[in-house]
Protein backbone atom coordinates (compact mmCIF):
# COMPACT_ATOMS: atom_id res chain seq x y z
CA UNK A 1 0.00 0.00 0.00
CA UNK A 2 1.19 3.37 -0.80
CA UNK A 3 0.88 6.88 0.46
CA UNK A 4 1.16 9.60 -2.15
CA UNK A 5 2.89 12.67 -0.77
CA UNK A 6 3.18 15.68 -3.00
CA UNK A 7 5.92 18.26 -2.80
CA UNK A 8 5.36 21.65 -4.34
CA UNK A 9 8.88 22.80 -5.15
CA UNK A 10 10.20 26.09 -6.44
CA UNK A 11 13.56 27.72 -7.14
CA UNK A 12 16.63 26.04 -5.64
CA UNK A 13 19.80 27.98 -5.00
CA UNK A 14 19.59 30.29 -8.01
CA UNK A 15 18.34 33.87 -8.21
CA UNK A 16 16.17 33.05 -11.26
CA UNK A 17 13.55 31.50 -8.99
CA UNK A 18 9.88 30.78 -9.51
CA UNK A 19 8.26 30.15 -6.13
CA UNK A 20 9.16 28.60 -2.75
CA UNK A 21 8.89 24.82 -2.40
CA UNK A 22 5.80 23.36 -0.73
CA UNK A 23 5.07 19.78 0.32
CA UNK A 24 1.86 17.82 0.67
CA UNK A 25 0.42 14.39 1.38
CA UNK A 26 -2.75 14.52 -0.68
CA UNK A 27 -4.14 11.47 -2.47
CA UNK A 28 -3.43 9.32 0.57
CA UNK A 29 -3.72 5.66 -0.39
CA UNK A 30 -2.13 4.07 2.65
CA UNK A 31 -4.02 1.70 4.92
CA UNK A 32 -2.82 2.23 8.44
CA UNK A 33 -3.29 1.36 12.08
CA UNK A 34 -6.43 3.16 13.20
CA UNK A 35 -5.11 4.32 16.56
CA UNK A 36 -1.40 4.61 15.77
CA UNK A 37 0.59 7.49 17.20
CA UNK A 38 1.45 9.12 13.87
CA UNK A 39 -1.12 8.04 11.28
CA UNK A 40 -4.91 7.88 11.46
CA UNK A 41 -7.01 5.49 9.40
CA UNK A 42 -6.96 7.70 6.30
CA UNK A 43 -4.34 10.44 6.51
CA UNK A 44 -1.29 11.83 8.19
CA UNK A 45 -2.03 13.63 11.43
CA UNK A 46 -2.09 17.41 11.24
CA UNK A 47 0.94 18.83 13.00
CA UNK A 48 3.14 15.76 12.50
CA UNK A 49 6.26 15.73 10.34
CA UNK A 50 8.03 13.97 7.49
CA UNK A 51 11.60 14.50 6.30
CA UNK A 52 12.66 15.20 2.70
CA UNK A 53 16.04 14.73 1.03
CA UNK A 54 16.86 16.15 -2.39
CA UNK A 55 19.75 16.00 -4.82
CA UNK A 56 20.54 18.71 -7.36
CA UNK A 57 21.24 16.53 -10.41
CA UNK A 58 21.90 19.44 -12.73
CA UNK A 59 21.26 19.22 -16.45
CA UNK A 60 21.94 15.49 -16.71
CA UNK A 61 19.74 12.61 -15.72
CA UNK A 62 20.84 10.29 -12.93
CA UNK A 63 23.59 7.94 -14.02
CA UNK A 64 23.43 4.15 -13.76
CA UNK A 65 25.13 4.48 -10.34
CA UNK A 66 23.19 7.62 -9.54
CA UNK A 67 24.47 8.75 -6.16
CA UNK A 68 28.18 7.99 -6.42
CA UNK A 69 28.89 11.57 -7.45
CA UNK A 70 26.41 13.15 -5.07
CA UNK A 71 26.82 11.40 -1.70
CA UNK A 72 24.62 12.98 0.93
CA UNK A 73 21.92 15.20 -0.56
CA UNK A 74 23.07 18.79 -0.88
CA UNK A 75 19.83 20.46 -1.92
CA UNK A 76 17.70 19.24 1.01
CA UNK A 77 19.13 17.19 3.83
CA UNK A 78 16.46 16.09 6.30
CA UNK A 79 14.22 19.03 5.55
CA UNK A 80 11.56 18.99 8.27
CA UNK A 81 8.07 19.31 6.77
CA UNK A 82 5.09 19.99 9.03
CA UNK A 83 1.98 18.33 7.66
CA UNK A 84 -1.19 20.44 7.80
CA UNK A 85 -3.68 19.08 5.27
CA UNK A 86 -4.08 17.78 1.73
CA UNK A 87 -5.60 20.93 0.25
CA UNK A 88 -4.21 22.33 -3.00
CA UNK A 89 -1.43 19.77 -3.33
CA UNK A 90 0.00 20.65 0.07
CA UNK A 91 0.19 24.40 -0.27
CA UNK A 92 -0.48 24.73 3.48
CA UNK A 93 2.31 22.40 4.62
CA UNK A 94 5.28 24.28 6.00
CA UNK A 95 9.02 24.18 6.62
CA UNK A 96 11.78 26.65 7.46
CA UNK A 97 14.02 28.09 4.75
CA UNK A 98 13.71 28.84 1.04
CA UNK A 99 14.07 26.43 -1.87
CA UNK A 100 13.28 27.23 -5.50
CA UNK A 101 13.04 25.82 -8.99
CA UNK A 102 15.41 27.34 -11.54
CA UNK A 103 13.96 29.00 -14.59
CA UNK A 104 13.43 26.83 -17.66
CA UNK A 105 16.75 25.72 -19.07
CA UNK A 106 18.02 23.64 -21.98
CA UNK A 107 18.81 20.91 -21.30
CA UNK A 108 16.29 20.65 -18.48
CA UNK A 109 17.52 21.17 -14.92
CA UNK A 110 16.69 18.19 -12.65
CA UNK A 111 16.17 17.47 -8.98
CA UNK A 112 15.64 14.08 -7.30
CA UNK A 113 13.77 13.50 -4.02
CA UNK A 114 13.40 10.95 -1.22
CA UNK A 115 11.45 11.14 2.06
CA UNK A 116 10.48 9.17 5.16
CA UNK A 117 7.66 9.33 7.69
CA UNK A 118 7.23 9.94 10.59
CA UNK A 119 10.02 12.36 11.35
CA UNK A 120 9.89 12.56 15.15
CA UNK A 121 12.31 11.99 17.99
CA UNK A 122 10.04 9.36 19.53
CA UNK A 123 9.45 7.32 16.37
CA UNK A 124 12.30 4.82 16.88
CA UNK A 125 13.78 5.77 13.48
CA UNK A 126 17.39 6.96 13.15
CA UNK A 127 19.06 8.05 9.94
CA UNK A 128 19.44 7.90 7.12
CA UNK A 129 23.13 7.81 6.31
CA UNK A 130 24.23 7.77 2.68
CA UNK A 131 26.96 6.12 0.63
CA UNK A 132 27.66 5.40 -3.04
CA UNK A 133 25.71 2.13 -3.09
CA UNK A 134 22.46 3.31 -1.47
CA UNK A 135 20.07 6.20 -1.02
CA UNK A 136 19.84 5.83 2.73
CA UNK A 137 20.44 3.40 5.59
CA UNK A 138 18.03 3.73 8.51
CA UNK A 139 18.14 2.07 11.92
CA UNK A 140 14.84 1.28 13.60
CA UNK A 141 13.63 -0.17 16.88
CA UNK A 142 10.00 -1.24 17.23
CA UNK A 143 8.03 -0.07 20.22
CA UNK A 144 7.25 -2.45 23.08
CA UNK A 145 3.48 -1.98 23.06
CA UNK A 146 1.13 -2.38 20.13
CA UNK A 147 -0.62 0.90 20.81
CA UNK A 148 2.68 2.82 20.62
CA UNK A 149 3.88 1.38 17.31
CA UNK A 150 4.40 3.59 14.28
CA UNK A 151 3.98 3.01 10.57
CA UNK A 152 7.54 3.59 9.31
CA UNK A 153 7.23 4.61 5.63
CA UNK A 154 9.94 5.40 3.08
CA UNK A 155 9.20 6.98 -0.28
CA UNK A 156 10.30 5.86 -3.70
CA UNK A 157 12.97 8.07 -5.24
CA UNK A 158 11.29 10.71 -7.41
CA UNK A 159 14.12 11.08 -9.87
CA UNK A 160 14.88 13.67 -12.54
CA UNK A 161 12.03 16.01 -11.65
CA UNK A 162 11.75 19.18 -13.73
CA UNK A 163 9.58 22.18 -12.96
CA UNK A 164 6.31 21.97 -14.85
CA UNK A 165 6.41 18.28 -15.82
CA UNK A 166 4.12 16.97 -13.07
CA UNK A 167 0.78 18.69 -12.38
CA UNK A 168 -0.79 21.30 -14.65
CA UNK A 169 -2.40 23.34 -11.87
CA UNK A 170 0.64 23.00 -9.59
CA UNK A 171 3.72 22.91 -11.86
CA UNK A 172 6.11 22.99 -8.91
CA UNK A 173 4.63 19.96 -7.17
CA UNK A 174 6.70 16.79 -6.80
CA UNK A 175 4.96 13.45 -6.17
CA UNK A 176 6.42 11.19 -3.44
CA UNK A 177 5.08 7.64 -3.16
CA UNK A 178 5.54 6.23 0.34
CA UNK A 179 5.79 2.48 1.04
CA UNK A 180 5.22 0.54 4.24
CA UNK A 181 8.53 -0.86 5.44
CA UNK A 182 7.20 -2.98 8.32
CA UNK A 183 5.16 -6.18 8.72
CA UNK A 184 1.71 -6.01 10.28
CA UNK A 185 1.09 -8.91 12.68
CA UNK A 186 -2.16 -9.92 14.37
CA UNK A 187 -2.94 -12.83 16.71
CA UNK A 188 -6.36 -14.34 17.47
CA UNK A 189 -7.42 -17.10 19.91
CA UNK A 190 -10.55 -19.08 19.05
CA UNK A 191 -12.32 -22.28 20.12
CA UNK A 192 -13.05 -24.87 17.45
CA UNK A 193 -16.62 -26.10 17.01
CA UNK A 194 -15.77 -29.47 18.55
CA UNK A 195 -15.24 -27.86 21.94
CA UNK A 196 -18.41 -28.01 24.02
CA UNK A 197 -19.86 -24.57 24.66
CA UNK A 198 -19.95 -25.32 28.39
CA UNK A 199 -16.20 -25.93 28.43
CA UNK A 200 -14.62 -22.75 29.67
CA UNK A 201 -11.05 -22.32 28.44
CA UNK A 202 -8.98 -19.52 29.87
CA UNK A 203 -5.86 -18.02 28.29
CA UNK A 204 -3.36 -16.15 30.43
CA UNK A 205 -0.06 -14.34 29.90
CA UNK A 206 -0.01 -14.66 26.10
CA UNK A 207 3.10 -13.31 24.36
CA UNK A 208 4.96 -13.17 21.08
CA UNK A 209 8.53 -14.11 22.05
CA UNK A 210 11.97 -13.99 20.40
CA UNK A 211 10.81 -11.27 18.02
CA UNK A 212 13.74 -9.33 16.58
CA UNK A 213 12.83 -5.75 17.32
CA UNK A 214 15.81 -3.79 15.92
CA UNK A 215 17.10 -3.65 12.37
CA UNK A 216 18.75 -1.63 9.62
CA UNK A 217 16.82 -0.71 6.50
CA UNK A 218 18.84 -0.06 3.34
CA UNK A 219 17.22 1.79 0.44
CA UNK A 220 18.67 1.41 -3.07
CA UNK A 221 17.74 2.89 -6.41
CA UNK A 222 18.02 1.72 -10.02
CA UNK A 223 17.12 3.65 -13.14
CA UNK A 224 14.07 3.01 -15.27
CA UNK A 225 14.75 0.13 -17.66
CA UNK A 226 13.26 0.20 -21.17
CA UNK A 227 12.34 -3.38 -22.06
CA UNK A 228 9.80 -2.40 -24.74
CA UNK A 229 11.84 -0.71 -27.46
CA UNK A 230 14.18 -3.70 -27.74
CA UNK A 231 12.89 -6.54 -25.53
CA UNK A 232 15.96 -8.62 -26.25
CA UNK A 233 18.27 -5.90 -24.96
CA UNK A 234 16.64 -4.01 -22.06
CA UNK A 235 18.60 -0.93 -21.09
CA UNK A 236 18.53 1.87 -18.55
CA UNK A 237 16.63 4.81 -20.04
CA UNK A 238 16.31 7.84 -17.75
CA UNK A 239 13.98 10.64 -18.74
CA UNK A 240 10.90 12.65 -17.85
CA UNK A 241 8.17 10.53 -16.31
CA UNK A 242 10.35 7.40 -16.27
CA UNK A 243 10.27 6.15 -12.72
CA UNK A 244 13.26 4.16 -11.52
CA UNK A 245 12.99 1.28 -9.07
CA UNK A 246 13.44 1.90 -5.36
CA UNK A 247 14.13 -1.21 -3.26
CA UNK A 248 14.30 -1.76 0.51
CA UNK A 249 16.11 -4.48 2.40
CA UNK A 250 16.09 -5.26 6.13
CA UNK A 251 18.86 -6.76 8.28
CA UNK A 252 17.89 -7.46 11.90
CA UNK A 253 20.00 -7.52 15.02
CA UNK A 254 19.89 -11.20 16.09
CA UNK A 255 20.50 -10.41 19.75
CA UNK A 256 17.80 -7.85 20.50
CA UNK A 257 14.41 -9.41 21.23
CA UNK A 258 11.08 -8.09 22.32
CA UNK A 259 8.51 -10.12 24.31
CA UNK A 260 5.24 -8.61 23.12
CA UNK A 261 2.24 -9.00 25.41
CA UNK A 262 -0.87 -10.06 23.51
CA UNK A 263 -4.23 -8.49 24.06
CA UNK A 264 -7.10 -10.97 24.16
CA UNK A 265 -10.72 -9.95 23.59
CA UNK A 266 -9.50 -6.39 23.19
CA UNK A 267 -8.23 -6.21 26.78
CA UNK A 268 -4.84 -4.54 27.03
CA UNK A 269 -2.31 -6.63 28.96
CA UNK A 270 -0.96 -5.36 32.27
CA UNK A 271 2.61 -6.51 32.98
CA UNK A 272 1.70 -7.05 36.64
CA UNK A 273 -1.72 -8.62 36.07
CA UNK A 274 -1.83 -11.14 33.19
CA UNK A 275 -4.80 -10.88 30.88
CA UNK A 276 -7.27 -13.72 31.47
CA UNK A 277 -9.85 -14.48 28.79
CA UNK A 278 -12.66 -17.01 28.72
CA UNK A 279 -12.62 -17.81 25.02
CA UNK A 280 -15.67 -17.94 22.84
CA UNK A 281 -15.95 -19.37 19.34
CA UNK A 282 -15.11 -16.18 17.48
CA UNK A 283 -12.68 -13.43 18.34
CA UNK A 284 -12.20 -10.11 16.64
CA UNK A 285 -8.86 -8.39 16.24
CA UNK A 286 -9.03 -4.80 17.43
CA UNK A 287 -6.47 -2.09 16.68
CA UNK A 288 -4.94 -2.61 20.13
CA UNK A 289 -4.00 -6.16 19.08
CA UNK A 290 -2.05 -5.18 15.95
CA UNK A 291 1.75 -5.06 15.89
CA UNK A 292 3.95 -3.27 13.37
CA UNK A 293 7.11 -5.39 13.36
CA UNK A 294 10.59 -5.30 11.83
CA UNK A 295 10.65 -7.71 8.84
CA UNK A 296 12.71 -10.78 9.73
CA UNK A 297 13.46 -14.44 9.05
CA UNK A 298 11.31 -16.89 11.05
CA UNK A 299 13.35 -19.66 12.63
CA UNK A 300 12.50 -23.35 12.96
CA UNK A 301 12.35 -25.40 16.14
CA UNK A 302 15.93 -26.65 15.85
CA UNK A 303 17.33 -23.24 14.98
CA UNK A 304 18.36 -20.59 17.53
CA UNK A 305 15.58 -18.76 19.35
CA UNK A 306 12.57 -19.43 17.08
CA UNK A 307 9.79 -16.85 17.16
CA UNK A 308 6.80 -18.27 19.05
CA UNK A 309 3.46 -17.61 20.65
CA UNK A 310 3.54 -18.64 24.31
CA UNK A 311 0.68 -18.68 26.81
CA UNK A 312 -0.79 -20.47 29.81
CA UNK A 313 -4.15 -22.16 29.49
CA UNK A 314 -6.60 -23.83 31.82
CA UNK A 315 -10.05 -25.39 31.73
CA UNK A 316 -12.38 -24.08 34.38
CA UNK A 317 -10.62 -23.97 37.74
CA UNK A 318 -7.89 -26.46 36.81
CA UNK A 319 -4.23 -25.57 37.16
CA UNK A 320 -2.72 -23.61 34.26
CA UNK A 321 -0.54 -25.41 31.70
CA UNK A 322 2.07 -23.65 29.52
CA UNK A 323 1.96 -23.90 25.73
CA UNK A 324 4.32 -22.73 23.00
CA UNK A 325 3.57 -22.59 19.27
CA UNK A 326 6.42 -21.87 16.84
CA UNK A 327 5.45 -19.41 14.12
CA UNK A 328 7.36 -21.26 11.43
CA UNK A 329 5.13 -24.32 11.97
CA UNK A 330 1.78 -22.68 11.27
CA UNK A 331 -0.57 -24.29 8.75
CA UNK A 332 -3.03 -22.77 6.29
CA UNK A 333 -6.27 -23.98 7.88
CA UNK A 334 -7.70 -25.99 10.74
CA UNK A 335 -7.12 -29.70 10.17
CA UNK A 336 -4.72 -29.03 7.30
CA UNK A 337 -1.23 -30.48 7.13
CA UNK A 338 -0.22 -27.91 4.52
CA UNK A 339 2.22 -25.38 5.88
CA UNK A 340 1.32 -21.73 5.50
CA UNK A 341 4.65 -21.05 3.83
CA UNK A 342 5.52 -18.06 6.01
CA UNK A 343 9.26 -18.38 6.50
CA UNK A 344 9.84 -14.64 6.89
CA UNK A 345 8.01 -11.43 7.62
CA UNK A 346 8.47 -9.07 4.69
CA UNK A 347 7.72 -5.37 4.17
CA UNK A 348 4.06 -4.61 3.45
CA UNK A 349 2.99 -8.10 4.60
CA UNK A 350 -0.12 -8.45 6.74
CA UNK A 351 -0.18 -11.77 8.61
CA UNK A 352 -2.88 -13.05 10.95
CA UNK A 353 -2.01 -15.94 13.27
CA UNK A 354 -4.95 -17.84 14.74
CA UNK A 355 -4.51 -20.10 17.76
CA UNK A 356 -7.27 -22.71 17.46
CA UNK A 357 -8.24 -24.68 20.57
CA UNK A 358 -9.59 -28.14 19.74
CA UNK A 359 -11.07 -30.90 21.92
CA UNK A 360 -8.92 -34.10 22.04
CA UNK A 361 -9.38 -33.51 24.98
CA UNK A 362 -7.65 -30.16 24.47
CA UNK A 363 -5.00 -29.41 21.85
CA UNK A 364 -3.83 -26.38 19.92
CA UNK A 365 -3.25 -25.67 16.25
CA UNK A 366 -1.68 -22.58 14.75
CA UNK A 367 -3.00 -21.34 11.42
CA UNK A 368 -1.93 -18.29 9.48
CA UNK A 369 -3.08 -16.22 6.54
CA UNK A 370 -1.15 -13.55 4.68
CA UNK A 371 -2.17 -10.70 2.45
CA UNK A 372 -0.71 -7.53 1.10
CA UNK A 373 -1.14 -4.74 3.61
CA UNK A 374 -3.18 -2.61 1.19
CA UNK A 375 -5.73 -5.39 0.61
CA UNK A 376 -7.03 -5.27 4.15
CA UNK A 377 -10.22 -3.59 5.30
CA UNK A 378 -12.05 -3.15 8.60
CA UNK A 379 -9.78 -1.15 10.86
CA UNK A 380 -7.54 -0.41 7.88
CA UNK A 381 -9.00 2.08 5.47
CA UNK A 382 -7.93 2.36 1.86
CA UNK A 383 -8.50 5.72 0.21
CA UNK A 384 -8.87 5.21 -3.57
Amino acid sequence: MVLIALAALTACHKPDAREPIKFSCSQVEVSTKANASYITDDALVSGNHFAVYAWDTGNQFLSADPYTAFGAPALMNQLDITYQNNNNKGQNNTYSGDYFWPLTSTPAYCYSFLAYYPYAASSGISGPTFSADNVGVYSFTAKNKAEDMVDFCVSDVSNDVVYGNTYTAYPGTVGLTFRHTLTRVQVKFVKASDVDEDTHIYIEDAKLVNIRKTGNLTVTYAQYVDDITDPENPAAAPGFGRKGKTSINWATDPDIFGPYELSINGVDPDPDVPTVADLGYTQTVSPEEVFLMVPQTLYKENEPTPQSITFNWRVGEESATPASLILDECVKAIGSAERAGITAWTPNMSVVYTVVIKAKPIEFALTASIRKWEDEDGYYTIIP
